[in-house]
């Protein structure tokens, strides 16, 4: 299932003797994952959309912004929010920051909304094509077109002074953390545009899920009180702990770092 996160990348649904796994891998939460009536029969649905998939074993979940503190915006809004300072703007070039695989939809928007080629290195161009993401809005030669992508890894390397002497330059980095690439310096934007679950998602599909088992996938993130709050209300809202099937048996993890786990004696021989 598609999981909404960066070209190619998908959720797995797994079903054997270990019973049934989701693995969001990295997601970014969508209503249209409820389309997927595999996972979310449609008998199954109620107002609060609460626990209307299948019977879901184990839920290894991308809890990569379980925080109340990374309250980022839809998809669409932050779209929104990097058009308008493109607007305001429309006399300069574009450097737009993002890591070297994802995103594509938003410049292949950019390109269609304003009109231009995008411009993209060698090897994110050779991406694009093997994807076949609209290639024919992108180009590789620079005086083809003034939104330009650029790694945000190479950041560092440009001097948002020095880009202004060449010409009139403003700088847009796109990412969902709050804490990294923060400059107070002219023509420097940051867009909250994340291919991450906010936490408001995140809590809205474990509640359509309601698994008997969830592990964080990132339980080496910094632990805020809030995060670990925050984590430690899914597992008591959302995993179901009190089932008659568990009455007998003793969670072998219960740590809001890490997630719930029961060891299920009715599985062992």
């Amino acid at each position: 299932m598609d999981a909404f996160h960066c070209p190619g990348a998908v959720m797995f649904l797994l079903k054997g003797k270990f019973g049934t796994v989701i693995h969001t891998g990295d997601f970014r939460f969508s209503e249209l994952m409820f389309n997927s009536t595999f996972l979310f029969p449609e008998n199954k649905r109620n107002p609060e959309m609460k626990g209307i998939s299948i019977d879901v074993d184990y839920l290894f979940l991308d809890n990569t912004f379980a925080d109340p503190d990374y309250d980022t915006p839809s998809r669409e809004e932050a779209y929104k929010i990097l058009v308008d300072i493109v607007k305001k703007h429309d006399k300069y070039r574009v450097f737009l920051f993002a890591y070297n695989l994802g995103k594509e939809e938003v410049f292949m928007n950019l390109a269609e909304d304003f009109q231009t080629l995008v411009v993209v290195d060698e090897d994110r161009y050779r991406k694009i094509c093997t994807m076949d993401l609209k290639p024919e809005l992108f180009t590789t030669k620079v005086d083809e077109g003034w939104i330009h992508i650029k790694s945000i890894k190479d950041l560092k390397k440009y001097d948002i002074q020095d880009c202004n002497k060449e010409a009139p330059t403003i700088f847009i980095i796109m990412t969902g953390w709050n804490d990294k690439y923060n400059r107070n310096l002219p023509f420097y934007f940051k867009v909250p545009y994340s291919s991450h679950s906010n936490y408001r998602e995140l809590e809205r599909f474990v509640k359509a899920v309601m698994p008997m088992n969830m592990v964080f996938n990132v339980p080496d993130r910094a632990m805020s009180k809030r995060r670990l709050e925050f984590q430690h209300h899914l597992i008591n809202s959302y995993v179901q702990k009190n089932t008659e099937k568990k009455l007998n048996d003793q969670p072998v993890l219960y740590n809001p770092k890490q997630g719930y786990i029961i060891r299920d004696t009715s599985r062992s021989s």
